[in-house]
């Protein structure tokens, strides 16, 4: 009956048992039985749709440049970075593939999805919870990676993975400094923040810098940039 409302209300379609809607250029559609359950996420797909940087939860100025996505969920944020012009982007997505794969396939986008989790680990179990999937241990089993094995020479790197950001934080700075921005959700409590920013300052030798920390509740919302690009980006962002 909601998923009913919700196309009567917000002009959603239903096809074969899944709801679609406009998203930015694109079309974006979960299954009709997980709609209830993912009300903040139309909420946070309404906001990206909507937003400009800073504003935004991640960069936008992505065009012609590559993005490696870890935590990509349904599909929405890889979207988001081809609106923008991202050349390509590489998807990293543990519990959510099958979604992600059938929203690439729905906008004719090329289909690059690893369905792992990241970590030093070899395998994690969660819980399927709303739109916290990750954060409380579980019966969803998936094999992890390590950053190194998948960390390369992205323009973009984004994190939004319910806590394997904090994998970071062992990963070596030779890794790191492969990346020219990262923009990451840092969860459980702000001391990560700073140990984040810690961390990418022992990996500096210069090449790194903090742009930008959003709190927002429990969350709070990283921006790290690679400081040769920064007086390129200061008519954009604030430092």
């Amino acid at each position: 009956l909601k998923s009913i409302l919700y196309t009567k209300i917000f002009g959603y379609k239903i096809d074969n048992n899944k709801i679609i809607t406009n998203f930015l250029k694109y079309k974006i559609g979960i299954n009709m039985d997980k709609i209830a359950a993912f009300d903040p996420l139309w909420e946070f797909i309404k906001n990206l749709a909507n937003c400009d940087f800073p504003e935004c939860p991640y960069h936008i100025d992505v065009k012609n440049q590559k993005v490696l996505d870890i935590g990509g969920f349904i599909g929405e944020t890889a979207l988001f970075f081809y609106n923008f012009g991202a050349k390509h982007v590489k998807i990293i997505e543990p519990v959510y593939y099958e979604y992600i794969k059938e929203n690439l396939i729905l906008n004719n986008l090329p289909i690059d999805i690893l369905p792992y989790g990241i970590g030093y680990n070899k395998r994690e179990c969660v819980k399927e919870a709303l739109n916290s999937t990750g954060l409380e241990r579980g019966i969803q089993c998936f094999e992890l990676v390590e950053p190194e094995t998948i960390i390369d020479d992205y323009d973009l790197i984004k994190l939004d993975c319910e806590g394997c950001e904090l994998s970071l934080l062992k990963t070596d700075c030779k890794t790191l400094r492969k990346a020219n921005k990262c923009d990451m959700e840092v969860h459980y409590d702000f001391e990560n923040v700073i140990k984040l920013i810690e961390k990418f300052k022992e990996c500096n030798m210069n090449p790194y810098k903090v742009v930008k920390i959003v709190p927002n509740g429990e969350l709070s919302y990283l921006y790290v940039i690679n400081w040769l690009l920064a007086s390129i980006l200061l008519n954009k962002i604030t430092l």
